[in-house]
């Protein structure tokens, strides 16, 4: 294949993923678009330098025009990405716990490498292989709270279906603990240990208050905390709380180095 033969196939290429409509290409793909593009009108810039043209070819002025469409596509489809609600947005409170904790499991694991990344196997996960991450993996960082609680205050370890209490108040927990440890990563600021002991606090809290698996006496007894906001509670009952974000932090670091 000679110089003229690639040009060629190199056009046809570029044809193609340009005539494609916004909503069939990636923002990847868009970008690509650009760069091709952008590398095709340099070469044509280069010949007529090397033919001492004046003034640039029709060619070269075609691959201008394309090159700013190009570009106007990749800001349209940035835009309508942005704009659009992520998986993570549309789930509830529950579903919220799980999509944290497989998205830990997918970064962790190295099927993905950023939160981007990660969000885009989810959108075409099989429950079949969520299931399996949640019964299999058991959630290193719900292990963590459960194994601290359990190790300071003697309660045992949670165990049975993942909807029991235990299990499903560690990983509520758990969970929330991710959220605010990566809040505090994107916001440059970290997170500090009453703040994450907050949000561990609040998703025990939003178990207590939803869980069937409780005796009314239970959830009576659970309800005067639940309720209570983590600056009003007693410090033993803070420390519980400190207790389960450190251990969640801890595994969270050390999976991540």
């Amino acid at each position: 294949m000679d110089a003229q033969d690639f040009r060629s196939l190199q056009e046809a290429y570029m044809e193609v993923v340009e005539n494609q409509q916004l909503d069939e290409i990636s923002v990847e793909l868009a970008r690509r678009a650009v760069k091709e593009r952008q590398k095709r009108t340099d070469d044509l810039m280069d010949l007529d330098t090397l033919g001492q043209r004046n003034e640039p070819s029709d060619e070269t002025l075609i691959s201008h025009e394309k090159l700013d469409k190009n570009k106007e596509r990749l800001r349209k489809k940035i835009k309508a990405q942005n704009s659009s609600p992520t998986p993570r947005a549309k789930l509830n409170t529950e579903q919220v716990d799980l999509y944290d904790i497989i998205l830990s499991h997918l970064l962790d694991e190295g099927y993905a490498e950023t939160l981007e990344a990660a969000e885009a196997i989810m959108v075409n996960m099989s429950e079949e292989w969520r299931e399996d991450i949640m019964e299999r993996e058991n959630s290193p960082y719900e292990k963590a709270s459960d194994a601290a609680l359990d190790s300071r205050y003697g309660y045992g370890r949670a165990s049975g279906d993942k909807r029991s209490f235990g299990r499903a108040a560690n990983r509520s927990s758990a969970a929330a603990a991710l959220r605010a440890i990566r809040r505090g990563e994107r916001s440059g600021s970290g997170t500090s240990t009453e703040a994450g002991a907050d949000a561990v606090h609040r998703g025990w809290a939003k178990t207590a208050k939803t869980s069937t698996d409780q005796t009314p006496e239970k959830k009576a007894k659970r309800a005067g905390l639940a309720n209570t906001e983590y600056k009003d509670l007693p410090d033993d009952e803070k420390e519980k709380d400190r207790v389960s974000f450190n251990a969640v932090k801890a595994t969270y670091k050390n999976r991540n180095r």
